[in-house]
């Protein structure tokens, strides 16, 4: 996602708020039922604790067998925010028919 937010905004580098609000700001557009309270805490979840945790040697909800339950949770959640900024960037760069 990190890619294709930076192809959206124009940029060599994305921060972590940059990629947070693109995509926060995406699933607003293309859901009508996006709560921006449960995106926040599931960022939060999701990007700061897994995604940190794993790139700095800490433990993860994924890696653990015992937690299998909140592996599929974070896996359908992220795998729903990437499919919105993956429909959203084919939509943005389609050609037009001729």
């Amino acid at each position: 996602m990190t890619t294709i937010v930076r192809s959206l905004l124009g940029k060599n580098y994305v921060s972590t708020s940059d990629l947070k609000q693109k995509i926060k700001e995406i699933l607003r557009r293309t859901d009508a039922t996006f709560s921006e309270t449960v995106f926040d805490n599931n960022w939060k979840d999701f990007y700061i604790d897994e995604r940190c945790s794993i790139v700095h040697g800490s433990g993860s909800k994924l890696v653990d067998v015992r937690t299998y339950s909140e592996y599929e949770k974070i896996a359908r959640e992220v795998g729903y925010w990437t499919r919105s900024v993956l429909y959203h960037y084919i939509d943005q760069h389609k050609k037009p028919k001729s």
